[in-house]
């Protein structure tokens, strides 16, 4: 069985791949260290995808490493999928007969889409979500944002706007775009949603995880990003016109920040 690539995900060449592996927005290396079974390199499990068998001998991925039994773990990537599965790679790490599902990449995507978006369901839950244009700049300008999202379909006025103030702040806080306004706005009851934050703290760590994760499985144009790097290409486009040669926006965001 092959894992054929779908129309909507990006093909990126090894280059593109390796720079996300090794961005600031990469995960860091601090805990259990496991074999990728397609490149034979051992990295921290945080930067690994792990796969469970099913009871059916079928693969099936398991980012939350819920499913008893053996690991098989891979770099997050769909090139890895396909050569563990050409290589008959699962069937030897799993020391057993095993299935791979011709869309084996695709159940990969789906699901750590899923997971991104419900943790900001349960991020809301527990009252670490700032939602709106204004609230969301507030929380950034007080440096407590752990993580801002912005919908693919946002303005570019409005988004850059926000992005300049996290730029001021916390030039590598992490952005993350590429979910649609309806998708952010249904996991915090509201119909429509433009920008979000959430919280420093445990629910925007594993947002970033499974963000980290899902990028090289998204259809364009889902973006994970520092703040500096998103809002650099705009910069450039538009010119710098504050005091110190950044943007007015920088610079009104700067002097809220003070002492």
């Amino acid at each position: 069985m092959s894992a054929q690539p779908t129309g909507g995900r990006p093909q990126t060449d090894g280059t593109d791949r390796a720079a996300a592996e090794d961005s600031a927005t990469a995960p860091q290396p601090k805990g259990p260290q496991r074999r990728c079974i397609a490149s034979g390199e051992v990295d921290d499990k945080a930067r690994l995808l792990r796969f469970g068998v099913g009871p059916d001998g079928q693969i099936v991925p398991d980012p939350g490493e819920d499913l008893p039994g053996r690991g098989l773990w891979l770099r997050p990537r769909p090139d890895m999928i396909d050569k563990a599965r050409r290589k008959r790679l699962f069937a030897r790490a799993a020391r057993a007969q095993v299935t791979v599902p011709d869309d084996l990449a695709d159940q990969v995507a789906h699901l750590l889409r899923r997971r991104c978006l419900d943790r900001i369901g349960l991020a809301r839950a527990a009252g670490d979500v700032v939602a709106g244009f204004e609230k969301v700049r507030t929380l950034l300008k007080r440096d407590a944002a752990g993580v801002l999202l912005q919908a693919a379909d946002t303005a570019a006025d409005s988004r850059d706007k926000v992005r300049r103030v996290a730029v001021a702040v916390r030039p590598d806080l992490p952005v993350i775009e590429g979910f649609d306004s309806a998708e952010l706005g249904r996991m915090i009851g509201r119909e429509r949603s433009m920008h979000l934050a959430l919280r420093r703290g445990g629910h925007a760590d594993r947002l970033l995880l499974d963000a980290w994760r899902y990028q090289a499985f998204a259809p364009a144009p889902f973006a994970l990003d520092r703040a500096d790097d998103a809002a650099s290409s705009v910069d450039r486009a538009c010119g710098s016109d504050g005091p110190s040669g950044a943007p007015r926006d920088v610079e009104a965001a700067r002097g809220t920040n003070g002492p």
